[in-house]
């Protein structure tokens, strides 16, 4: 994870079952004490995320 103004790429797109995907990496976004890339397990609670 980076600063929004680092020069890493902060390209994302949904996947399946509410996840958020790094387009560079194709990993997912996480929930583990603080946002991380991690494996994408669609089954997991942690990786759902929800528009407010």
């Amino acid at each position: 994870m980076a600063d929004c103004g680092s020069t890493a790429s902060q390209s994302w797109r949904t996947g399946t079952n509410s996840t958020i995907v790094h387009l560079d990496s194709s990993r997912c976004l996480d929930q583990i004490a603080g946002p991380v890339l991690t494996d994408c397990k669609p089954s997991k609670s942690t990786q759902h995320w929800a528009r407010e």
